[in-house]
């Protein structure tokens, strides 16, 4: 229960944090609000027809919402190509850095876009969604696995 508890808060964060950030887009420009808007939508479904739809967590995912949405596409569990690893790498990065460029020089919006994306990082992290995961395939798995392991 506190694992989906603090799955969705993650995904809230997250949220609040890409709402944050297309706000002061489109204080700054209906078209950069439009290009975040679009690389989020395009993003997310990046990550979620390559990563998530393969993921063997997919019927007990901690995020919830990802889960059922990735339930009805019908991709086999099992290790990720190198292409589906570039391409949701590439979604990831430009979703978490477009917003960096766009608003550079807006200081606190950018401290705030940052602090929430790191309480996002932070809450996947210390909130069991990693050690509870199953998706042996993920390129985290061992890594949160083996700090575990040396920690004990």
């Amino acid at each position: 229960m506190k694992r989906k508890v603090i799955g969705i808060l993650v995904l809230i964060i997250a949220a609040l944090a890409g709402g944050v950030v297309l706000f002061s887009l489109f204080q700054k420009s209906m078209e950069l609000g439009m290009i975040y808007m679009g690389i989020c939508v395009v993003g997310a479904l990046v990550i979620l027809l390559l990563f998530c739809a393969k993921c063997k967590s997919k019927h007990d995912c901690g995020h919830i919402i990802p889960g059922l949405m990735v339930r009805m596409v019908n991709r086999p569990v099992g290790p990720y190509t190198a292409m589906e690893m570039s391409m949701v790498g590439i979604a990831l990065v430009t979703m978490l850095f477009f917003p960096v460029v766009g608003l550079w020089g807006q200081w606190i919006t950018l401290l705030i876009y940052g602090v929430l994306i790191g309480a996002t990082f932070f809450g996947i992290g210390i909130g069991q969604l990693c050690l509870s995961c199953k998706n042996v395939h993920c390129p985290v798995y061992h890594r949160c696995h083996n700090e575990l392991e040396n920690k004990l």
